[in-house]
């Protein structure tokens, strides 16, 4: 099947893929993984038959994209067609925002680079480096996720779903708005200052522990909001 083999190609060609990879953990059962497998190789075959992009309407939820993850490295490893930006996104009152629904995927042949602040619509996977010099907002785990098969840097991340980058993360500010929020990263994180809600109740350590042991320099767990306001100025950072 080109989705098992697109995998092994992913695993040995992608330094950190494996993390983002494994991030859908372990399937209930063997059935029940080759049956995620061929609703994704359907996916595959429609998209391939197309001789231009069209965004990939998604058979399950999104929580966590790993499935995308693979999607779109089979996409690019046959030769489909991948989306050139500006495709698939609009500008909306100085906001560019990035995918088609909320039930589809729209994979960007990269490296990218946006400027101001940014809204994902459903699954955007970028196959290369992405770098927003601006405010990143992914929403909520109903409404978007982000894949980087590469490196990632932003000004400002505000972290509300899933979010699978292979390579290195790097962020002026990260902002992780939910305990629901999951960062899988292969390479390193690295954030000035962090802002954390909501994190009392319901949180599970081996989603989050691991992403603060791992900010460089690790942020005091007293900074709030108001803290990063006098450092940086509301002015600069469109998330405050």
């Amino acid at each position: 099947m080109r989705l098992k083999a697109a995998e092994k190609d992913l695993r040995d060609s992608v330094s950190g893929a494996a993390k983002g990879i494994d991030f859908w953990g372990k399937p209930r059962s063997a059935e029940a993984h080759d049956r995620w497998h061929a609703k994704y190789e359907e996916v595959l075959e429609l998209a391939l038959s197309h001789d231009r992009f069209v965004p990939l309407e998604m058979p399950d939820a999104r929580s966590p994209p790993s499935g995308e993850l693979l999607l779109a490295w089979a996409l690019q490893r046959e030769g489909g067609k991948l989306a050139v930006f500006p495709e698939c996104a609009t500008v909306e009152n100085d906001v560019t925002i990035l995918g088609h629904s909320s039930t589809t995927c729209v994979v960007y042949r990269g490296p990218l680079t946006l400027e101001g602040t940014v809204r994902l619509c459903g699954t955007i996977v970028v196959l290369g480096d992405l770098v927003v010099n601006g405010t990143l907002i992914d929403g909520w785990a109903s409404d978007s996720a982000l894949v980087v098969i590469g490196n990632e840097t932003v000004r400002a991340m505000e972290a509300g779903s899933d979010h699978i980058v292979t390579g290195d993360l790097r962020a002026e500010v990260l902002h992780i708005v939910s305990e629901s929020t999951s960062v899988a990263c292969g390479g390193t994180l690295e954030a000035r200052a962090l802002i954390a809600e909501h994190w009392d109740d319901g949180v599970k350590p081996d989603d989050l522990g691991p992403l603060l042991d791992r900010l460089s320099p690790r942020p005091s767990d007293e900074l709030d909001a108001s803290d990063l306001t006098r450092a940086f100025g509301r002015g600069d950072f469109a998330l405050i």
